[in-house]
């Protein structure tokens, strides 16, 4: 009887380490970035319309940190968050619309879902450790993402490399993501709204 016990015992804890160990790859991915102090991600970004047969291209850098704060330089345009202000800056106008949050306002971080995705969308693997589908957790929550995505992982299975979804157009949405960093320490320069000599600011109500 002790035998048995022992035995079972021993599969009990086997069996926990199994699922400890079988963690896929792109839960170890979420995770670290639920933990980052910054996500760092260099992208292409190609919108296909089905509509006007074409597509759009574009390339840049997203950073996302933990408090909040967010980057994007998109071509040769950037959208900002610094902590008290939403920015956004063309160059084609040398123009950069400032919104200041007010109190008690609760902003909403489009760029956010990347560092927990688990918060949005929950998760059923296509080809595990490979390629998923997430599916929306609250249907009408959240408009500006879209109700599923297709999230596809490298080859060696620790870096997303692309993500595809439908918007709300309808037109096919592919980005690439040719670096993807979880980092421990987020530089506040980064956040810092930094334009041009002679860029005109317009401030929004």
């Amino acid at each position: 009887m002790k035998i048995i016990k022992l035995l079972l015992v021993g599969l009990a804890f086997i069996a926990g380490q199994a699922i400890l160990a079988g963690e896929d790859n792109l839960a170890r991915i979420k995770r670290d970035l639920a933990q980052a102090a910054l996500v760092s991600m260099e992208v292409e970004i190609e919108i296909h319309s089905d509509i006007f047969e074409e597509i759009q291209n574009s390339r840049g850098e997203i950073r996302v940190a933990a408090d909040g704060r967010y980057r994007a330089d998109i071509n040769d345009d950037i959208y900002l968050f610094d902590g008290k202000n939403v920015w956004e800056y063309s160059k084609d106008n040398n123009q950069a619309t400032k919104r200041e949050i007010k109190e008690g306002e609760v902003l909403t971080n489009r760029l956010d879902f990347i560092r927990n995705l688990d918060d949005y969308f929950r998760t059923e693997p296509i080809t595990p450790d490979r390629h998923y589908r997430l599916i929306k957790a609250v249907p009408q929550s959240e408009s500006f993402l879209p109700d599923s995505m297709e999230i596809y992982l490298d080859n060696t299975g620790k870096k997303i490399s692309r993500m595809a979804f439908r918007d709300i157009n309808g037109d096919l949405n592919i980005i690439k993501i040719s670096r993807l960093k979880a980092l421990t320490y987020s530089d506040p320069s980064l956040f810092r709204a930094d334009f041009p000599k002679g860029t005109e600011i317009i401030t929004l109500p």
